[in-house]
Parts: C-alpha cells; sequence; structure tokens
C-alpha cells in the first residue's frame, strides 16, 4: 500500500494509556531513510520535537526493517524503543505495543523485543493516524511504499483503525459428487474429508500462497480434533478419511496434520498444501454459538491452522463461497 498524505483515521482524545498492534509484511529494505509504517499526531506537521507530534510514531531504521517506535512522555518528545532484531521480509509479523502507566512494551509475533520506562504523559486533543506517517515528521523521514499492512487496533479496548482485505481461492479436485457435502461441515450432511490432494491450486493477494499442481490436504469435520500427526488404525468415518499421517507436519501444534475426535463439535473447514508446509485457509470452531477462527495463510504465533485464535470478530466483514463444476 502507498499512502497518501491525506490518509488517516481521527482518534477522539487519544487514552495516554493504550494498545497498537497491527500486522505487516515488508517485500523489501526500502529506502536510506527512516521509512515511516505510522504516526498518531496531533500536529499538522508532526513535529517530532513537539510532545504530541509522534504519539506513537512506528516506522523502520534506515536500509533496514529494525523497528523504530517512539513512544514519547512530556520531557521526552522522542523517546524511543528499539528492537535488535529486524522483521522477515516477505513474511506477515505481528507488532503490538503497550503503553500503561510508566512502562511501554514491545512484542513481535507475541515475543518481547523491548521495554521502556516512561515519564510523565498527559491527556491531549484530537489527533489523527496516518498509515504511512505524514509529510515533514523528522529531518530524514519518507513514507512507507512497499509493504502490506493491515488489522491495525488502537486504544484499550481494540478500536479498529483500518483493514485491508485478504483473499483466497483454492480449486482441486472434487470431494463428493453429493452437493450437501461440499459446504461448511455438518453433523447432518456427515461431512467429513481428511484427504490428500495432487492437484491443488491456488490463487491470493497474500504473497507465498500462490501455486499450481501443488501437493495438498484438507480437513473438513464437525467435531473435535487433537495435535497429533499419526495414522489412523482403525477408520470410522468412511472412504474420505486417509489412514495415514501427513508429511511435515507436527505432533506439537494445531497445523495441517492434526487428529480427527469422535465426538465434541469444535469444527475444522481447513486447506492446506503439506507441500509448502502452510495453511491456505481455515474456519474453525462455529458450532457453538461463540467467536470463530479465520485465517488465511499459517497463524504466525500460536497454532498454524487458527484453531483457538478466536479472531472471527476482528473482520467487519467474512466471506465464503464454494463453487462447483459441471
Amino acid at each position: 500500500m502507498k499512502p497518501e498524505a491525506d490518509d488517516y483515521a481521527l482518534v477522539s482524545s487519544p487514552p495516554p494509556n493504550y494498545t497498537l498492534r497491527f500486522s505487516i509484511q515488508p517485500k523489501i529494505k526500502i529506502t536510506k531513510k527512516f521509512t515511516k509504517i505510522m504516526q498518531l499526531t496531533t500536529l499538522n506537521k508532526g513535529n517530532w520535537k513537539v510532545y504530541g507530534g509522534r504519539i506513537p510514531l512506528v516506522s523502520f531504521f534506515p536500509d533496514s526493517t529494525n523497528l523504530h517506535i517512539v513512544i514519547p512522555f512530556i520531557d521526552s518528545p522522542n523517546h524511543s524503543i528499539n528492537p535488535s532484531k529486524g522483521l522477515e521480509i516477505n513474511k506477515m509479523s505481528q507488532v503490538e505495543i503497550n503503553v500503561t502507566g510508566s512502562k511501554a512494551t514491545v512484542k513481535v509475533n507475541g515475543i518481547l523485543v523491548g521495554q521502556s520506562t516512561l515519564g510523565k504523559r498527559s491527556q491531549l486533543k484530537d489527533a489523527k493516524m496516518y498509515i504511512g506517517g505524514i509529510p515533514s515528521s523528522g529531518p530524514d523521514d519518507d513514507n512507507i511504499a512497499d509493504a502490506i499492512i493491515s488489522d491495525i487496533y488502537y486504544g484499550p479496548a481494540g478500536t479498529e483503525i483500518l483493514k485491508q482485505t485478504s483473499w483466497v481461492f483454492a480449486s482441486m479436485p472434487p470431494l463428493s459428487h453429493d452437493s450437501s457435502k461440499l459446504g461448511v461441515p455438518t453433523f447432518g450432511s456427515k461431512a467429513i474429508f481428511k484427504e490428500k490432494i495432487s492437484d491443488l491450486t491456488i490463487t491470493s493477494n497474500i504473497p507465498g500462497l500462490n501455486g499450481s499442481n501443488l501437493k495438498g490436504n484438507i480437513e473438513f469435520w464437525p467435531n473435535n480434533y487433537h495435535r497429533e500427526n499419526k495414522i489412523i488404525p482403525e477408520n470410522p468415518y468412511g472412504q474420505y478419511v486417509i489412514p495415514e499421517s501427513i508429511p511435515n507436519a507436527s505432533d506439537n501444534v494445531f497445523d495441517f496434520g492434526d487428529k480427527i475426535s469422535k465426538d465434541g463439535k469444535y469444527g475444522s473447514m481447513q486447506i492446506h498444501s503439506y507441500e509448502l508446509s502452510e495453511t491456505i485457509f481455515a474456519f474453525n470452531h462455529w458450532n457453538s454459538g461463540v467467536v470463530p477462527d479465520i485465517g488465511i495463510g499459517n497463524q504466525q504465533s500460536g497454532n498454524p491452522d487458527w484453531t483457538f485464535a478466536n479472531n472471527g470478530d476482528r473482520y467487519s466483514s467474512k466471506i465464503l463461497e464454494t463453487y462447483v463444476k459441471y
């Protein structure tokens, strides 16, 4: 995305204590200058010498994917946390900044990468959140131009500011000639599939998820399931469940090689490529009237197949479609 100077969201009375989290996938080490990712400011020109100009500012160091995060207080308007390790290029990372009282922390993919002690901060008036920062934010700044930024939340309750549309399309040989088994798996349809796919084609706007003639597998069922990637010696589920383990899968996390349970109603509707060690699409936990798990690509922390992510309410719009070619 390439933000413009007027690409902002208005934040009314930004709280001194806040959480800012977002996902970002840098595609290149971008410029010789500091590269702004996002900036919250009460000033039209983002004066970096005045408290209120950067509350906070998130950027990359020059010619780097190392984060530079300005978290100011009144006596130090350019106070910053600078994690030592850069973000991986062409890989989505989840960044979370927490500011509470006199303490600030930064996590990347759930791992603490920086922390700091803060001085006095005051309540400020309405501010603007710029994706990519604004002109004249600092003497040697540039706007980010070549990265995917999504799922941005700011505030004590996680107020949503921006969402970037993500999509994926997967095609494969037919799972069944019974059309009632081709939607979201239900107990009524008895749609239970744990199969390998030899001709999987994937198209997506997420880098790394595109390919054709891939080796993959599906995990479709309304039941509970386990982490174990083991052979099923006795198969009570019929011809659509393979009695073997999945290559490259783990026994320690929920991923693309899990074992279906005979009971429970958690539910799994997942398409994977074990050749890529990648979850292509996951829709889980729809049977209990709670927030479901939804994901495209591997989840970067926790379970790669989004099990227990409980994140379905983070999407303002969710569309799932199934097509059949006759």
